[in-house]
């Protein structure tokens, strides 16, 4: 007598999740110094100057000071790249 396999019919799609991280982690992991990847974020921009990345996980109005920003590193490396090309190009007039 076979058994019947019900184990193929229940198994989940695996998703692969990117890793979180905070601004610190991400100055680190990419050679940046803290400071200067914040004056980055927060700099004056002119036209055409690629927005920083936006936190995966916002935070709430309610717990502002107990949860930090966190970031995805891919979208990060995303905006340094574009920042080069930016700054590379002549700055419009």
């Amino acid at each position: 007598m076979k058994l019947f396999n019900y184990s193929a019919y229940f198994k989940k799609p695996s998703v692969k999740r990117e890793p979180l991280f905070e601004i610190p982690e991400i100055a680190d992991r990419l050679n940046i110094d803290e400071a200067d990847l914040r004056k980055k974020m927060k700099g004056r921009r002119r036209e055409g100057y690629p927005p920083p990345p936006k936190p995966a996980i916002e935070r709430r109005v309610t717990n502002v000071g107990n949860r930090p920003q966190l970031y995805k590193l891919s979208e990060f490396k995303q905006w340094l790249k574009d920042l080069e090309k930016f700054n590379e190009e002549e700055a419009p007039r």
